[in-house]
């Protein structure tokens, strides 16, 4: 009997927590909005401390958003704790479908998701469970989920009109030269067929730097320098462009190994037909 009259006053006490919580967080939204931390929003905000708040918090997924685009590692990880409530859940799915419509938002949102595990995990439930769902988001979840080198030209192909769409937006044109060089080179057979295609798809200049920035011009530098004769000196300049990768994460990271795995398989065949020196 004491734990039916405990259930009780605890489903009780739910709808009146909501009463005072509701107001609070469209009050936290709108000092976001007026410049207030996004840490501290996150420990002020009812659902970071309410495990059992059910009903929907209003302003929640705007201050997700906002939260993103002002301090996006610290926003993103907010989301991705909002995204764990076991009903808070729907305000982090919403703030993700909203984000897609933001311009200076949906690329660097997707991509910090998309390397992240539980945010890759997260992305693909959107995709998964959404009646109409963002062609990128899908296509973020996809490139997290990619398990065998094999299978990257084909989800490359299979979303290449998605980031082709959305090259212009902040983000997507050094997003777009690296699936490009990803796709072309796992397909390559030969070697000079892989510089051709990566001295004639250069990093796009005027970006923000970013880890991709860094991939790109790490892979540009190493593509225009004279290119040895000798297997073993080629295979030292592949050890150190990986090396120099080593800071990405996630598919990215994935993505590269593979590459480079497949430019260490293009030197062998290049040396078996004697281009290369031993």
């Amino acid at each position: 009997l004491s734990g039916f009259l405990a259930g009780g006053v605890i489903g009780l006490l739910r709808p009146i927590s909501w009463l005072w919580q509701a107001p609070f967080s469209v009050g936290l939204a709108l000092a976001g909005r007026a410049g207030l931390p996004v840490q501290l929003l996150r420990n002020l905000h009812p659902v970071h401390f309410d495990e059992l708040s059910l009903l929907p918090l209003p302003g929640l997924p705007g201050t997700l958003v906002h939260a993103c685009q002002t301090d996006l590692p610290a926003g993103a990880d907010w989301l991705l704790e909002v995204a764990a409530h076991p009903g808070q859940a729907h305000s982090a799915h919403t703030a993700i479908r909203v984000a897609t419509r933001r311009k200076e938002l949906v690329h660097p949102l997707l991509f910090w998701l998309s390397t992240d595990p539980d945010g890759a995990a997260l992305l693909q439930h959107v995709a998964a469970t959404s009646r109409r769902v963002s062609p990128l988001i899908a296509a973020y979840a996809d490139l997290a989920a990619v398990a065998t080198p094999d299978n990257w030209p084909y989800v490359i192909e299979r979303h290449r009109a998605a980031f082709t769409a959305n090259a212009d937006l902040p983000g997507g044109a050094a997003l777009i030269a690296l699936l490009t060089v990803g796709e072309h080179a796992l397909r390559a057979e030969r070697w000079l067929q892989v510089l051709q295609v990566l001295r004639a798809s250069p990093p796009p200049g005027g970006v923000v730097a970013d880890p991709i920035w860094t991939a790109l011009a790490i892979i540009q530098g190493w593509v225009s320098a004279p290119q040895p004769m000798f297997a073993s000196e080629q295979e030292e300049l592949l050890a150190t462009v990986l090396a120099e990768l080593s800071d990405l994460d996630g598919w990215p990271a994935d993505l590269l190994a593979a590459i480079v795995e497949q430019l260490r398989y293009l030197v062998q065949v290049e040396q078996q037909r004697g281009a290369l020196l031993v």
